[in-house]
């Protein structure tokens, strides 16, 4: 509008996976969904936040996420109504501007124990579910397999672990295999 314009107009180029963001199964296989196919109730409603950090006995940084942590992590969750059909992990990585490839990555076991459990989205504050030198994306493969929705890059470090209502609808991009996500977490009221 300082030339004289009637408009001030903004122009973005960007990757679907720079920061928060869902991963659709078109991004690890050929013939999978894309973002425009997978429905918009995944992304929205009960969440529960857990602190996978604090139950790390090595620390996470850039250990693996095991069924048997899992399991353990879940178990802590004993005595809640239920496990909520997502899931969001706080590892301790801390999204920033330079990135930082040691984080901890799920197993594919520990995705098919949150299968087991109903869990339908996970999150994660790191910038992917697997590690950054995985050719064959055990977790991304595993989670396809389960149905499950992945989003990835979240900022969770001033979040408290506990339920809340997650809105994490995706930009609807027809046949991309991931897009941005602007994340919120609301409070559970009652």
């Amino acid at each position: 509008m300082d030339k004289g314009d009637t408009v001030n107009l903004s122009s973005l180029t960007l990757s679907p996976h720079g920061a928060t963001h869902m991963d659709a199964p078109l991004h690890f296989t050929p013939d999978g969904a894309g973002m425009d196919e997978i429905p918009l109730r995944h992304f929205i409603g009960p969440c529960l936040v857990l602190d996978i950090f604090e139950t790390c006995t090595e620390g996470c940084g850039s250990v693996p996420l095991k069924r048997e942590l899992m399991e353990q992590t879940l178990a802590t969750c004993a005595g809640k109504d239920d496990i909520l059909p997502r899931i969001l992990f706080k590892t301790g990585y801390t999204p920033g501007r330079t990135f930082n490839p040691l984080f901890s990555p799920f197993t594919g076991g520990a995705i098919r124990a949150l299968a087991e459990r109903g869990v339908k989205l996970i999150g994660t504050d790191a910038p992917s579910i697997d590690a950054y030198s995985s050719t064959d994306l055990p977790a991304h493969r595993a989670c396809a397999d389960a149905g499950i929705c992945i989003l990835e890059h979240l900022e969770l470090s001033g979040v408290t672990p506990g339920p809340y209502r997650l809105h994490a609808a995706p930009l609807k991009i027809d046949g991309a295999e991931g897009a941005p996500v602007r994340a919120v977490l609301l409070p559970v009221e009652g």
